[in-house]
């Protein structure tokens, strides 16, 4: 399922309501990490180790990034707030275990699609590592859509909390995994082998 703004911002106000926070501002705040989330991660690139039959050109289909511990994030996200606020809210870690849980849920279900060379019959890794999120463009998402709503002194470093737990979190541990399928180029007659290989992919 490709991952979007609505549906991420559903999944983290569902959260959150669940706890009894019912704010003035809940479903704003939730529409802007939902929306910002999803600008940050759909499209990004990959990279994947195959192993499978050559020599020939395939492409890869697959679901999840997998690896993340929403826990570890949810300590990361809480962690820079306290260093940025020089305290912890009542709430606060109500609030960075339901965005890391959304974020664990909803990576789980991103769409992976990819092209390969030369496997072109297998299975496809993501390389740990490879998944191109970017901590400052991420928080600089957070940012856009909170003007006008969020204007607090400590939004910015709530934005790169927030924005630096998620990716970091992807870069260290994101993986997931691909099936290949694709198109013999080798010589006739002939017959493919097995062989290894790389690809590249996005994520939607």
């Amino acid at each position: 399922m490709a991952i979007t703004g609505p549906t991420w911002s559903t999944l983290l106000y569902t959260s959150l309501s669940a706890q009894g926070m019912t704010g003035t501002y809940l479903l704003q705040f939730c529409n802007a990490i939902g929306t910002a989330n999803a600008l940050s991660v759909v499209g990004v690139p990959f990279t994947t180790q195959d192993t499978g039959m050559v020599p020939g050109i395939g492409v890869g289909t697959g679901v999840g990034v997998v690896g993340l511990n929403a826990s570890v994030v949810s300590n990361q996200i809480y962690t820079q707030c306290v260093s940025a606020f020089g305290q912890a809210g009542a709430r606060l870690k109500d609030f960075t275990d339901a965005i890391a849980n959304a974020l664990v849920s909803t990576m789980a279900t991103a769409t992976l699609t990819s092209s390969h060379a030369p496997v072109f019959v297998g299975a496809g890794s993501i390389v740990v590592g490879s998944i191109g999120v970017s901590p400052t463009v991420w928080r600089a998402n957070i940012i856009a859509q909170g003007v006008g709503i969020f204007m607090g002194s400590y939004w910015p470093n709530f934005a790169e909390a927030i924005a630096n737990g998620q990716a970091q979190s992807i870069i260290d541990n994101g993986s997931g995994s691909v099936t290949i399928t694709g198109t013999y180029t080798g010589p006739v007659p002939g017959s493919p082998s097995p062989g290894v290989g790389t690809g590249s992919g996005t994520i939607t």
